[in-house]
């Protein structure tokens, strides 16, 4: 089997100058729905959606985002948030589970963690906590 490149950040509008990290994809009943994490002209990474048709994956029929903003200064997404997992809940709502990116200083450039967005139409997400769901720990 062949790779087939889809899409890339050019699809996503202005904001995303680069990348398409972790394709998340979520099957709605008439769409395929795809979080990426494209960045910035700062180098954040920020979560967009691509929809596809069922049966022609080459074909995009919609993007959005960033679908929530980063973290306040502090927090551990304030420099950056990309995909990782998505879950449609039994009440119809979406979990996205997102990396969230802080930078440090020292020999490791940055701290990741894994954050938790909810939404109601799986497209408008807000977060579910300030904090992260699981941190770095001994």
């Amino acid at each position: 089997m062949t790779a087939k490149r889809i899409f890339g950040s050019e699809v996503l509008g202005a904001e995303a100058v680069s990348h398409c990290t972790l394709p998340t994809p979520l099957v709605l009943e008439d769409r395929i729905r795809v979080f990426v994490g494209a960045r910035d002209t700062g180098g954040r990474t920020r979560v967009y959606s691509v929809d596809l048709a069922k049966d022609d994956l080459s074909r995009i029929l919609d993007t959005k985002g960033p679908l929530f903003p980063l973290g306040c200064a502090g927090q551990f997404d304030e420099d950056g948030t990309t995909p990782s997992s998505v879950v449609q809940l039994p009440d119809g709502r979406v979990r996205l589970y997102y990396i969230g990116w802080n930078r440090s200083a020292g020999s490791v450039s940055y701290r990741l963690s894994i954050g938790s967005a909810i939404s109601d139409d799986a497209l408008s997400f807000r977060r579910e906590f300030d904090g992260p769901l699981l941190d770095r720990s001994v």
